[in-house]
This record gives structure tokens, sequence and C-alpha cells, in this order.
């Protein structure tokens, strides 16, 4: 039997060390656990004055799929997160929907998720978009 984590999980660097941003500890946007798997990163093109939407899902063990999409600025910081559940991957395709839905009505019909070639993806590792982190001692 599995030990259920408690609290969300705080991003450590290789070395085990605790990474801060601005003095407080970076939560993962997403993590990826044993067993489970990308889906797929979508990001628009830049939108002036506000920065990129992106969308990340993932495959859960139990072949449902997580996703979170959420706005990263052009320093870097990334924030208005939503998050959600499917009981199918292909579902996803319905979320890209709605959001590019959602932008065209904001934006105009060019600002739009699509998939992310170079995917802008920063793994735990003490690296963080944008500015350099400082660690805790």
């Amino acid at each position: 039997m599995t030990e259920k984590r408690k609290g969300p999980r705080l991003a450590t660097s290789k070395d085990g060390q605790l990474v801060t941003f601005r003095g407080r500890p970076i939560l993962p946007i997403m993590s990826i656990d044993e067993g489970e798997e990308l889906v797929g990163v979508w990001v628009t093109p830049d939108v002036p004055g506000v920065g990129f939407y992106k969308l990340i899902a993932k495959r859960l063990v139990d072949g449902r799929c997580e996703w979170v999409h959420f706005t990263q600025r052009a320093n870097g910081t990334k924030d208005k997160f939503y998050r959600g559940t499917l009981e199918k991957e292909s579902d996803i395709t319905r979320v890209i929907s709605a959001i590019n839905k959602a932008l065209a009505t904001a934006y105009g019909p060019e600002i739009r998720l699509w998939p992310a070639n170079d995917m802008d993806i920063h793994f735990v590792d003490g690296v963080v978009s944008g500015e350099e982190p400082d660690r805790l001692q």
C-alpha cells in the first residue's frame, strides 16, 4: 500500500535544497508521478500586455486525464490557474475547444492554443522560468 502525500509538493533541486522564488517556496504546476505520462502541452502566441496562455495535460495511472490551464506573463510568472480531471484522455479536445472559443472572443481568432513544438517546461530541478531562484539554506 502506498502512502498518500499530505499537502502540496514543493520544488527541490537535484541536491535536495528547497527552491524558492522571491523568498517563497515554488510549487510545481503539474507533477508527473510514476506510471503517469505527459499527454501534451499547448500554448498561444504571445498576447501583448498579457503573455501566453498554456495548457498541460497528463494521463493518470487509472486512464483519466488531468489538466491545468494558466497564464505565463512576460516576466515568467504564472497565474490564473484552472485545473480539471477528465474521464477519458480524448476529452482534452473539448477542453481545448472551450478555451479557444473564450480566447477568440477576448482576442480574436488568431489567438488560440496550438501544440507546443518547443515545450516550455521546466522540470523541478531548481530551474525557474524568468528570474534565477534563490535557495533556502
